[in-house]
């Protein structure tokens, strides 16, 4: 006897969708795919593009069946691991956009935001999307230039930008958010300003090939796994005279740091009179050697 084995999570996508198209038309304009609702407002999704795509300009408006729909938002994973994805232009219309809407674009080269849009912005070829209230980096590219006013580097803001050398983070910057630079494969050095007292969960996470990381005195909480698959990392230099914390609550045996990699391969360079407390306290007595600053 034959049949068919469906997973829960199939099951789940199915009736996901299933409910979605009953509400919502699916359609193909220029390359780029949008839910528009069958009623109700006049506003239109950006979801993910046709293949072959690689050079978009989002639209103030697209339309379907006589209808004219205004583009106001970028939804979740619309250009999630599209590789092949090289520039994007976002139009006036644009009110929001997922924070992983551009995660692991690894040749995403041109970012430019439309002067007449109130939420976001770019400056000259800063190449990356900025909101105007909020001063967050909401999407970056390998070759961004961050400008001096933002103060929050974004969840996934630069995930999977595997072109990227180097960065200069500015000194108006306060957060560096949740996987912002994760698998950024070609960062060899990070060097953090003052400005910043916090690096969220998994920012740096799988950047391979990172060999030292600057920390600022300023650093209060560092989260879980921020540094994790870091396998290459020989150096941190920590300026802070008191061990930054190291968050704990939501995982509790998730250091920053791989405690296995650190132990063998790492040190520790921090104020000399701060030595034997870096020592004492966890996860940075796991490291290899711990040095003074010189």
């Amino acid at each position: 006897m034959f049949g068919f084995v469906y997973t829960s999570a199939y099951l789940y996508v199915e009736y996901k969708d299933s409910i979605k198209s009953k509400f919502y038309y699916h359609i193909l304009v220029d390359g780029i795919h949008y839910d528009v609702p069958k009623a109700g407002k006049k506003k239109a999704i950006v979801t993910g593009l046709f293949p072959g795509t690689y050079a978009i300009d989002i639209p103030e408006f697209v339309s379907h069946k006589d209808v004219n729909y205004t583009v106001t938002e970028i939804g979740k994973k619309a250009f999630y691991n599209l590789t092949g994805l090289t520039s994007v232009i976002i139009g006036d219309s644009v009110r929001y956009i997922s924070d992983n809407a551009f995660r692991y674009c690894s040749n995403l080269a041109y970012l430019k935001v439309k002067g007449g849009n109130p939420v976001y912005y770019s400056t000259d070829r800063c190449d990356a999307i900025i909101g105007k209230t909020s001063k967050e980096l909401i999407v970056g590219c390998a070759n961004t230039v961050i400008p001096e006013d933002v103060t929050y580097i974004g969840d996934y803001a630069f995930s999977g930008r595997v072109g990227m050398i180097s960065i200069t983070i500015p000194s108006s910057v306060k957060v560096i958010g949740e996987s912002a630079f994760n698998s950024c494969y070609g960062l060899t050095s990070i060097i953090i300003p003052d400005s910043v007292f916090s690096i969220r969960e998994y920012a740096f996470y799988g950047c391979k090939n990172l060999k030292s990381v600057v920390i600022p005195e300023s650093m209060k909480p560092i989260y879980h796994m921020a540094f994790y698959k870091c396998n290459r990392l020989t150096d941190v230099y920590c300026y802070a005279k008191r061990p930054p914390s190291a968050d704990k609550v939501r995982h509790p045996y998730k250091y920053p740091f791989d405690e296995t990699l650190i132990k063998r391969h790492t040190t520790l360079h921090v104020p000399a009179g701060s030595i034997e407390r870096y020592k004492q306290e966890e996860p940075w007595c796991y490291f290899k050697s711990i040095v003074a600053i010189e």
